[in-house]
């Protein structure tokens, strides 16, 4: 054991990032179930709908901020400071990809509804519901059995979207004449399957972590 190592073993590791971890989760949480009522009710209550995401963007944003002010006061981290940079930064960015797809709804209004982006929504809450158990796991980094499942999963669901995603693109250029139309839908597809490529990174993310410390 390195000299380093041996010292951070004997001095207690700082663990308020766990419950910051969690809040951040929660709004993951927050946000996928927000853009899901959002499609679903399309187009009523859109503008109150999108402002409730943009505040629970906001609201991620400032719990990201917090976990590099506390990287700013602590001297022993439950793991590398740049792994907890790179995961603070990958959960920020799932919320981002919701917001901005509910931005993209909002600006472009598209006139044949919403419906087909529900199982994209099913698979957002789904991988945001597994991130949030994640970080539950995080304080048990050790034993990472539960975490490596969980991590898979979220693997599987990215790989099943990418699947939605291309035949929702097909069908869409098979049905849709309305040029404008078509790229409103196809701008706004594009940006929900990123929210789950993020969710992947989160996982990527957790996984070396995992590696170096378990």
């Amino acid at each position: 054991m390195k000299v380093s190592q041996f010292f951070q073993f004997l001095v207690p590791k700082d663990t308020k990032f766990f419950p910051v971890f969690i809040e951040s989760a929660d709004n993951l949480v927050m946000a996928a179930n927000a853009i899901d009522d959002l499609i679903r009710s399309y187009p009523e209550n859109l503008e109150t709908q999108v402002v409730r995401i943009k505040e629970i963007e906001h609201s991620a944003d400032a719990v990201t901020h917090r976990i590099f002010d506390f990287l700013n006061t602590t001297f022993i981290t439950p793991f590398d400071r740049e792994d907890i940079i790179t995961l603070a930064k990958e959960m920020d960015d799932v919320v981002d990809y919701i917001n901005a797809a509910a931005q993209k709804i909002q600006l472009y209004k598209p006139k044949s509804g919403l419906s087909q982006y529900g199982p994209f929504c099913e698979m957002i809450k789904e991988c945001v519901n597994e991130i949030r158990a994640a970080v539950i796991e995080l304080p048990s980094i050790k034993n990472p059995k539960t975490l490596e499942r969980i991590c898979i999963r979220i693997n599987e669901i990215e790989n099943h979207t990418d699947v939605l995603f291309d035949k929702t693109i097909s069908k869409l250029f098979e049905t849709e004449t309305d040029a404008v139309e078509l790229i409103k839908h196809k701008e706004i597809t594009q940006t929900l399957e990123k929210v789950t490529d993020s969710a992947e990174r989160v996982a990527d993310a957790i996984k070396r972590i995992i590696v170096k410390v378990a």
